[in-house]
């Protein structure tokens, strides 16, 4: 049994997905957004869908703080890098 979606042409549903839990949209239609603004060379501002966040960037070192935490990258070219992410601490709210 196939469901046809309204006005999306050879989209289908599968009842399959419906009963494993999964959710259709996000597999047919997947949504992201990313914009990288450079504001002076080595400082960007990175725009997406959660939010805003600003990188430092000095040769293959960066530094980026956001609203989930920050993240430190040094990227050596070939296979090799190496990322540290720290979680932004939440407040405990009385």
């Amino acid at each position: 049994m196939t469901i046809r979606l309204l006005g999306m042409a050879g989209v289908t549903r599968r009842p399959s997905c419906q009963a494993s839990g999964l959710d259709w949209r996000k597999i047919i239609m997947p949504f992201t957004f990313r914009k990288r603004i450079k504001i002076i060379s080595g400082l960007y501002l990175n725009l997406g869908k959660r939010g805003a966040s600003v990188t430092v960037k000095a040769g293959p070192v960066s530094h980026t703080r956001g609203a989930s935490g920050t993240r430190t990258s040094v990227n050596i070219p070939g296979p090799f890098g190496y990322t540290k992410r720290t979680a932004k601490k939440r407040r405990n709210e009385s």
